[in-house]
């Protein structure tokens, strides 16, 4: 067990003497980095650990004890202005492993760091070279705080006030960054975003500072869970996240840690019944709830050009999570959306 920490550096976990709790020694070949902000380890054995100010190093077993005892050794990888392939920086927020073993590194720059080793015919085989990736969204460079790679290839990338990222696979065969971008325009609660799982059904569940958001990738459409919906707090951590071998997901945050089956989750499945009044400069004209048999017809006297429809769901669980969409056919071209006040104003009728 490896523990990185914010000001005690990296941890590692030795068996205790006469508890079931084990004891934590420092790592002596990381001393130098005190932050830690990511820790990943690849399928040779190698850990490799993110930092805030030091850059990445590769910790592995060395062949025998040196003088000190220590078992380990740490190469350091730091930003080098005058070395091609260096990290682009120290600041290193994330780290990210793909299916081909491909090292990746989000830095607070905004550049995404991919690991890549020279070809013979670069003039210098074996030489491990950082290419990076800027991580453009809709509100500028920001810097990744997670990354996912979904079933079918694609990459997902969240960011810190960039919203959601998806990396095509095919771009990425490409060498291009070409990023769809999902944002709070998009639906999200939050264009600051921590952390990304994928089920076991192929959606999507991100974390953000405002709550937990399962995702469709086919379908693209999304639904937001929050207090309202149970959890202890909306505010989560970035990278904090794992996926259990029973499916279970599990999100950590300021109020501690979420878990949860994501086949367990309930939803409505019926529409709430509306309530729905309508009006002229003057008078009520009608007041109704959705279900009746037949509405009434609204009759509105000659030379009235204006009428108002109020309406409203019943549904008070979490009522500002509703949405509405009016539409007058034979006057409207296409569906509106109301604001706070749930009224659709309709002036010059014919």
């Amino acid at each position: 067990l490896w523990v990185g920490t914010a000001d005690q550096g990296l941890l590692r976990a030795v068996s205790a003497s006469s508890s079931t709790i084990p004891d934590f020694i420092a790592v002596a070949a990381t001393s130098a980095a005190r932050s830690i902000s990511s820790l990943q380890m690849d399928a040779m054995g190698t850990l490799w650990v993110g930092t805030e100010t030091q850059g990445l190093l590769a910790v592995t077993p060395m062949s025998q004890d040196n003088a000190d005892g220590e078992t380990l050794v740490a190469q350091v990888f730091q930003h080098d202005p005058s070395a091609a392939g260096s990290l682009p920086d120290n600041h290193v927020r994330t780290l990210f492993i793909d299916n081909n073993e491909q090292l990746w590194v989000g830095l607070e720059n905004g550049i995404l760091a991919r690991r890549d080793r020279l070809a013979e015919t670069e003039g210098t085989a074996g030489q491990w070279w950082f290419t990076p990736f800027e991580l453009n969204t809709d509100n500028g460079r920001r810097p990744a705080t997670d990354l996912l790679q979904s079933k079918n290839g694609d990459i997902w990338i969240t960011t810190n006030g960039g919203g959601l990222l998806r990396w095509p696979v095919e771009q990425q065969a490409r060498g291009e960054t070409r990023f769809t971008h999902f944002t709070k325009a998009s639906g999200l609660p939050s264009d600051y975003l921590r952390a990304v799982l994928e089920d076991q059904t192929g959606q999507l569940w991100i974390s953000s500072t405002r709550g937990l958001v399962r995702f469709d990738p086919t379908s693209l459409k999304l639904r937001q869970f929050n207090r309202r919906n149970g959890l202890r707090g909306d505010r989560f951590y970035s990278g904090s996240k794992l996926v259990s071998r029973s499916g279970r997901l599990y999100f950590g945050g300021q109020q501690g840690l979420v878990g949860f089956y994501p086949t367990a989750i309930s939803q409505l499945k019926t529409a709430p019944r509306l309530t729905l009044s309508a009006h002229d400069r003057s008078d009520q004209l009608i007041r109704t709830f959705s279900g009746a048999q037949a509405l009434p017809p609204i009759v509105l006297n000659a030379g009235t050009d204006f009428v108002e429809f109020q309406f409203a769901a019943l549904q008070f669980i979490a009522p500002e999570q509703n949405q509405y969409q009016y539409h007058l056919e034979g006057f409207d071209e296409q569906w509106h959306q109301p604001g706070p006040a749930l009224t659709a104003t309709y002036t010059g009728l014919p």
